[in-house]
């Protein structure tokens, strides 16, 4: 600092100190991601502090942030991703959130197809062959055996199946399957054998069959 005393000009140096840091910025945010399918990348940024020494955490969202840890999460649900910038020599640290969530991949459209011979009734007479649709495994439980397809050689009248996408690994949440009727077994009759002729007045003729709906004898039920 320069100044003058009496017409003469003098020169003083002095030492400043700045007391405090300024206050950094940052950004963070992460996108939804599928259940099975890689994980999400944060996209993590700060003009102020720089991104080489960070902090990534995650918890439950509205969980207590005594709980926030390294793991990433891969379980269905509602997540908290907080981000610590740590400070430097001009900046604080500065700390900033997220919400994201993991979700069930959704179930595509019209998921599956059945192959096998149909009788009467919404019955099927052989063994029916569950396809899911292109580009997709089935399983009849979350993360089981995702398979090219399932076979049913009885009557499905309640199960659950799942999907899973074979480019990404993402699946789907339960798709419920109902009333798949299947009957491979011809109905069985006690008491008579076939292709023998009887000349009675009455006769008594058990026909048995796990669903069986009418008889039919000289064209009346």
């Amino acid at each position: 600092i320069q100044f003058d005393i009496m017409g003469e000009l003098n020169t003083v140096s002095l030492d400043f100190k700045v007391e405090g840091k300024m206050q950094g910025k940052g950004t963070a945010s992460m996108s939804d991601y599928y259940y099975g399918a890689k994980v999400g990348n944060p996209v993590i940024a700060s003009e102020t502090n720089g991104v080489g020494n960070k902090t990534v955490q995650y918890k439950a969202y509205n969980a207590a942030d005594s709980t926030y840890t390294n793991t990433v999460p891969t379980e269905v649900g509602d997540y908290t991703m907080r981000v610590v910038f740590a400070e430097t020599a001009t900046y604080n640290a500065v700390t900033v959130t997220d919400n994201f969530s993991v979700i069930y991949l959704p179930i595509p459209s019209n998921p599956y197809s059945l192959q096998g011979t149909k009788g009467n009734n919404n019955f099927y007479t052989t063994a029916v062959k569950l396809v899911p649709a292109e580009g997709y495994l089935v399983a009849t439980e979350l993360n089981g055996e995702y398979k090219e397809e399932l076979i049913y050689s009885s009557s499905t009248y309640s199960e659950e199946i799942y999907f899973m996408n074979i480019e990404t690994g993402a699946k789907t949440d339960a798709l419920l399957i109902s009333n798949m009727l299947i009957d491979t077994y011809y109905p069985s009759i006690a008491d008579v054998e076939e292709g023998e002729t009887y000349y009675v007045d009455d006769m008594e003729v058990w026909v048995r069959d796990a669903n069986l709906k009418t008889v039919t004898l000289n064209e009346e039920e």
